[in-house]
């Protein structure tokens, strides 16, 4: 529940431009929070708040080193498009008891049924495809 801390340290550390091939991964962690985080640091950057740590807008940088995944979150699958169209991946969780196992069909289906077949892709393994070259 406190993946809004470890996301806002990364970004803000400067580890990320420091080293900008570096990938960060939020396993588990949803996504529906990130949208609003992400608009609340770019805020505070925009006001200068974070000037004397990072240069880089945070959800430039963001969109640019880091992914997150969820499972059954339909508000994250819905802001997806507009925030992070390249960083989030779907995941079922298999074999754990609390997935959306063996149900994930069900729940692409419904959770994605509003999304375009280009952000569908995405999330059901583009994204995953692309993060680790598969």
């Amino acid at each position: 529940m406190q993946a809004d801390e470890c996301l806002a340290s990364v970004i803000l550390c400067g580890a990320l431009e420091r080293h900008p091939k570096l990938k960060v991964v939020l396993a588990e962690s949803h996504i529906g929070w990130i949208p609003y985080l992400l608009d609340r640091l770019d805020t505070k950057f925009k006001e200068g708040s974070y000037n004397d740590l990072i240069k880089t807008l945070p959800s430039e940088l963001f969109r640019r080193q880091m992914w997150a995944t969820f499972q059954d979150d339909k508000v994250g699958a819905r802001l997806a498009e507009d925030y992070a169209p390249d960083s989030f991946c779907w995941a079922s969780d298999y074999p754990h008891l609390d997935s959306v196992w063996p149900d994930s069909q069900n729940f692409i289906r419904e959770a994605m049924e509003n999304l375009s077949a280009t952000m569908q892709d995405k999330l059901t393994h583009g994204n995953v495809t692309a993060l680790y070259n598969l």
